[in-house]
């Protein structure tokens, strides 16, 4: 290979290292070049040009294209320089269930954990960790000894790129909060287990984890109240480490159907609904309503050990629980043709790329924190951060929108689906300003206007998710 790909990013960045893992662990050499968010570097013209979300890490590929999400590059880099490998295998439901665990890394342990507590500190605006986070860090480390239950690693019985990505936030999360070994002994076993692989212990000792630790230890120092004796000593094989502990052609082979789990009130749900129509794939509907604590029930957390909605039982009864992994899930083993999902490899990762833009930003950080308090009926306002938040997701869906047609490609993809579910979440609080944001506003509208889109919006599935807003949101 005459040109290396480019990675673009900062090493005190956990999703930048778990990409580097990556490329350690299939031995493939790569560029790296420096980008400062401190600086202002990934709001530049120039690098939103490359990534339209302004996050890092974003790849350039050999070929000059690029791709700006952790979780879609490390998928990518394996399916492009290590095709046979098994850290992200071909199987469509093993690789779901990665891609499940790469969500639950994205919008779990990183955007509602780590995220929440570093990002105040990392620009200075609070010296302290909130006691939420705190709660949020145990349930984390409950979800995660639950997948290990199932598992030997986190999504199979051998390490995976999903383990990278939770190893490089758990990691993080140790320094706040350690895992007590009585809780959480899977847990504890896998974090030591994954810190004595040869390529993970090669990254820890690097300078590339050399300078995250030094970041933290600078930034994170005025919370030394919180944060004394949490460091212990691990031995490797190589060295002793100094870290954190912390019509359709399913329709006519299949006998038995597919069992979507969920709620019509969820956004993920209906992408999964949106899917099956788009293909015409048959499927069972069985409701699990949070409200009365059905998605907590020990038989409910046997198939999906995060306890949200989505999951998916499929025709050899094993569970898909992430609604971005469902959506890929069936169009590979159902559709007729790969344009919902496509095949190669850039494309699809820019589909992923989008899918995790969805799941951690429109979600996590916009639809959810808006939504969540009413329907559990804590709050009856909602906060004016969200609503900066919401101008910022229009902004990015704009820059989005001015590389292709739809939000992934220049045809629709299961990334419209699930930024469509969530834009229109965000729509009934701001809607979209076609002056400031046309092409978004022309993507809302083209989108609204698909046949199997509209079926979605005027059936019963949107019109109690509707109903179940204007009843909880008339406060507002």
């Amino acid at each position: 290979m005459a040109k290396k790909p480019i990675l673009y990013g900062s090493f005190t960045s956990p999703a930048v290292n778990a990409v580097v893992m990556t490329f350690k662990a299939i031995n493939v050499d790569f560029e790296f070049r420096d980008v400062k968010p401190l600086k202002g570097d990934n709001a530049s013209e120039t690098y939103l040009e490359k990534n339209p979300t302004g996050t890092i890490p974003c790849l350039e590929t050999e070929d000059n294209r690029f791709i700006g999400d952790s979780h879609a590059i490390t998928a990518y880099i394996v399916d492009r320089y290590a095709p046979d490998n098994s850290l992200y295998p071909k199987d469509l439901y093993r690789r779901a269930k990665i891609q499940q665990l790469q969500h639950f890394s994205d919008s779990i342990l990183f955007t509602s954990c780590v995220k929440a507590a570093y990002e105040p500190i990392f620009w200075r605006t609070k010296t302290t960790v909130d006691e939420e986070i705190y709660k949020r860090i145990d349930k984390a480390y409950g979800m995660m000894e639950r997948f290990l239950s199932q598992h030997k690693w986190v999504a199979a019985d051998h390490v995976t790129i999903a383990d990278f990505h939770c190893i490089v936030c758990v990691y993080g999360l140790f320094y706040l909060k350690p895992i007590e070994e009585e809780l959480y002994p899977r847990l504890f076993n896998w974090f030591q287990r994954t810190m004595n692989i040869s390529y993970v212990t090669e990254m820890l000792t690097s300078k590339t984890m050399t300078s995250s630790m030094a970041f933290l230890d600078k930034y994170v120092a005025k919370l030394s109240d919180l944060i004394v004796d949490t460091r212990i000593q691990f031995e490797t094989p190589r060295t002793k480490l100094l870290c954190f502990q912390e019509f359709s052609l399913y329709s006519t082979i299949m006998v038995k159907k597919p069992i979507l789990y969920g709620s019509y009130t969820s956004p993920g749900v209906n992408a999964v609904v949106m899917t099956f129509k788009a293909i015409n794939a048959d499927f069972e509907f069985r409701e699990i309503k949070p409200l009365k604590g059905e998605n907590a029930s020990a038989e409910y957390l046997a198939k999906n050990p995060t306890g949200t909605i989505p999951c998916l039982e499929t025709e050899d009864n094993q569970f898909i629980g992430d609604s971005h992994a469902i959506t890929a899930y069936i169009v590979d083993r159902y559709a007729r043709d790969d344009s919902l999902y496509p095949k190669d490899l850039y494309k699809r990762a820019k589909v992923q790329q989008l899918q995790h833009f969805a799941d951690s930003f429109l979600f996590t950080l916009c639809v959810r924190p808006a939504y969540e308090p009413i329907y559990w009926r804590t709050k009856t306002t909602i906060d004016e951060e969200i609503f900066r938040r919401i101008n910022k997701a229009y902004e990015m869906m704009e820059r989005f929108l001015s590389q292709n047609k739809w939000m992934a490609a220049d045809h629709i993809t299961i990334a419209d689906f699930h930024c469509f579910l969530c834009s229109c979440g965000l729509y009934y609080l701001k809607p979209i300003d076609d002056a400031l944001y046309p092409r978004l506003f022309d993507w809302f509208q083209r989108t609204m206007l698909i046949p199997y889109v509209m079926e979605v919006l005027a059936s019963d599935i949107m019109t109690s998710s509707k109903n179940f807003l204007d009843k909880r949101v008339a406060k507002l």
